[in-house]
C-alpha cells in the first residue's frame, strides 16, 4: 500500500491534493448537514411556525434536505480543494450536455422527418381522394341529369292529365255541338300551347344541364392531379400559394418574401456594414468616441429583436411609407408609382408595411453584427502585411483594396452568410412590423409580405393535425436552406484560406 505524500503547508512545494485524502475531510464537512437542517427547522419555528404540518412529512421533508444539502458539502468540498475532481466534474458536465443537446438535436430532427413523411401520406392520400371526388362529381351530376328528366316527364305527364281532365269536363257541359266544336278546338289550341311550353322548358333544362355539365368538365380538368406521386406533391407545395386546404396549400409567396428579406440584408447591410468595419479599423482614431461606439456596436448586437421590429415600424411605415403612399394602395409621387407599374404591373398595389420595409428592418438587425464580424476579420490580418505592402509604396488605401480585405474576406464572407441565416429564421421582428400570417399571392417589392418562419407559425397554431405536418415541412424547407448557406460559408472560407494566405 503506497503511502500518501507528506504535506508542508506550502502550497508551490506540496502536489495538489487527491481524492483519496480529501474524501474523509469532505464526509466530515457533509456530517454538519443535519445539524444545519435542525437550525433551519428550530428558526421556521421560532419566527412562527404553525406547526400544522404531520411529524411524518416534517420528517421526510428534513430527511429529504439532509441528503441533498450533504451531498452538495462533500461535492463542494472536493471541488473547492481538489483540482482533478473538477477536471472530472468539468469534463463530465460538458459530455452530459453535449449528449443531451445531441439527443434533443436529433429527436427534433428525427420528429421533422417523420412529420413531413406523414406530410407525404397524407398530401398524396388527399389528392387521391381529391380525384375521387371529381369522379363521383361527374357520375352524380349524371344520376342528377337522369332524375331531373325523369322528374320532368312525370311533371308534364301530369300536366297534360290534368288538362285532358279539364278539357273532359267542358266538353261535358257542352249544350250544342255548336259549343262542342268550338271547345274541341279550344282545348287543341290548350293542348298545342302545353306542348310548346313543355318542350321550350325541356330545352332549357338540356342547356342548364349541359353549361353545368361543361364547368363541371372545366373544373375536373383544372383540378385532376395525373401525378400524384412525392415529388409532384413537394413540386405543389414549394411553388404553389396560401389555401384553405392542406393537401393543396403552397409556401411560395413566403419563399419569395425570405429572399427579398436576405436580398435586402445583402445589398443594404453588407456594404455599411463592411464599410464601417473599415473606417473603425484601418481610419478612425482610437479616440473616446471610437471606444464609445464600438462598446454601443456590442450593445446593440444584444439587443432583442422585437425592438429592432418596434424601430422599423416607426422609422419605414410611420415616417416614410405612410405619408408617401395613398389609401387606393398608390405611392403619391408620380415617377415613382409609373417606376413600381413598370416593374410590376399596371394593377400593382402599394402598402404602407411593405417587404422593403421589412428588409430594411432585419437589415438594422444584422447590421451590428456583420460590423463587428467585419472588425475582427480586419483586426486578425497581420501588421507586417501592411507594413511590407506600405515599404514597398503602396498607397493606404491600396494597402486596404489589394491585401487587408482580401485577407480577411473569407471570414467576412463567413460572418455576413451567417447573418443572412439569422435574417432567414427571424419572425419577431416581422411580427410587430405587419406581416402576414397568410397570403395568397406572390409579394413584390412594396405589397404585403409574408416569411417562412410566420408560416410556420400559422400553421403549428392551427389544430388540425394536416396543418402540423405543413408546417413540418415548412420547417425541412427552412433547415435545409440554412444548412446550405452554412455549407456555403463553410467551402467559401475554405477556399478563400487556401488562396490567401500569409
Amino acid at each position: 500500500m503506497s503511502q500518501l505524500p507528506a504535506r508542508t503547508g506550502n502550497p508551490l512545494r506540496d502536489p495538489p491534493w487527491t481524492f483519496r485524502e480529501l474524501w474523509p475531510s469532505a464526509l466530515l464537512w457533509s456530517a454538519q448537514a443535519p445539524l444545519i437542517v435542525l437550525l433551519l427547522i428550530a428558526l421556521d419555528w421560532l419566527v412562527g411556525w404553525s406547526g400544522d404540518f404531520a411529524w411524518t412529512n416534517l420528517f421526510l421533508r428534513g430527511l429529504i434536505l439532509t441528503v441533498f444539502l450533504g451531498i452538495g458539502i462533500f461535492l463542494g468540498y472536493l471541488l473547492y480543494w481538489s483540482r482533478t475532481v473538477r477536471a472530472h466534474v468539468f469534463v463530465g458536465i460538458t459530455v452530459a450536455v453535449t449528449s443531451i443537446s445531441l439527443f434533443v438535436l436529433a429527436w427534433f430532427i428525427l420528429s421533422l422527418v417523420r412529420d413531413g413523411w406523414r406530410w407525404f401520406e397524407n398530401t398524396q392520400r388527399a389528392l387521391q381522394e381529391h380525384n375521387q371526388a371529381l369522379l363521383r362529381r361527374m357520375q352524380d351530376f349524371q344520376q342528377e341529369c337522369q332524375q331531373e328528366l325523369e322528374n320532368f316527364d312525370l311533371e308534364a305527364k301530369q300536366a297534360r292529365q290534368s288538362l285532358e281532365q279539364e278539357i273532359q269536363e267542358q266538353l261535358k257541359i257542352a249544350s250544342s255541338p255548336e259549343e262542342r266544336a268550338q271547345l274541341e278546338e279550344q282545348a287543341h289550341a290548350l293542348r298545342q300551347r302545353l306542348e310548346q311550353r313543355l318542350q321550350a322548358a325541356r330545352q332549357r333544362l338540356l342547356e342548364n344541364q349541359e353549361q353545368t355539365r361543361r364547368e363541371i368538365e372545366i373544373q375536373v380538368r383544372v383540378e385532376w392531379r395525373d401525378d400524384i406521386s412525392a415529388v409532384s406533391a413537394l413540386r405543389q407545395f414549394l411553388l404553389g400559394t396560401a389555401k384553405d386546404e392542406p393537401a393543396r396549400t403552397g409556401i411560395l409567396p413566403a419563399i419569395v418574401g425570405s429572399f427579398y428579406m436576405a436580398i435586402i440584408v445583402l445589398c443594404v447591410a453588407v456594404p455599411i456594414g463592411v464599410g464601417a468595419a473599415v473606417y473603425l479599423e484601418e481610419f478612425g482614431r482610437r479616440t473616446v468616441l471610437a471606444h464609445i461606439v464600438e462598446i454601443n456596436l456590442a450593445n446593440l448586437a444584444g439587443v432583442p429583436s422585437v425592438v429592432y421590429g418596434i424601430l422599423g415600424a416607426f422609422i419605414f411605415v410611420e415616417l416614410i411609407f405612410q405619408p408617401l403612399v395613398t389609401h387606393e394602395g398608390q405611392f403619391r409621387v408620380r415617377w415613382l408609382q409609373e417606376w413600381t407599374e413598370w416593374l410590376f404591373g399596371n394593377q400593382v398595389k402599394v402598402a404602407h408595411r411593405n417587404t422593403l420595409g421589412g428588409g430594411l428592418t432585419l437589415a438594422l438587425l444584422s447590421l451590428p453584427v456583420i460590423i463587428i464580424t467585419a472588425q475582427e476579420a480586419i483586426r486578425a490580418v497581420p501588421v507586417s502585411v501592411r507594413h511590407a505592402a506600405l515599404a514597398l509604396g503602396a498607397t493606404h488605401w491600396q494597402v486596404i483594396s489589394h491585401h487587408v480585405l482580401p485577407y480577411a474576406f473569407p471570414n467576412i464572407l463567413t460572418g455576413v452568410i451567417l447573418a443572412i441565416s439569422r435574417v432567414l429564421g427571424e419572425a419577431a421582428p416581422l411580427v410587430l412590423f405587419g406581416a402576414f400570417l397568410y397570403l395568397d399571392f406572390t409579394p413584390h417589392l412594396f405589397s404585403r409580405f409574408t416569411v417562412l418562419p410566420m408560416q410556420i407559425y400559422n400553421w403549428a397554431s392551427r389544430p388540425q393535425p394536416a396543418w402540423h405536418y405543413c408546417a413540418a415541412m415548412t420547417s425541412l424547407v427552412l433547415l435545409a436552406l440554412l444548412l446550405i448557406l452554412n455549407a456555403a460559408a463553410i467551402v467559401l472560407r475554405q477556399r478563400g484560406q487556401r488562396r490567401w494566405r500569409w
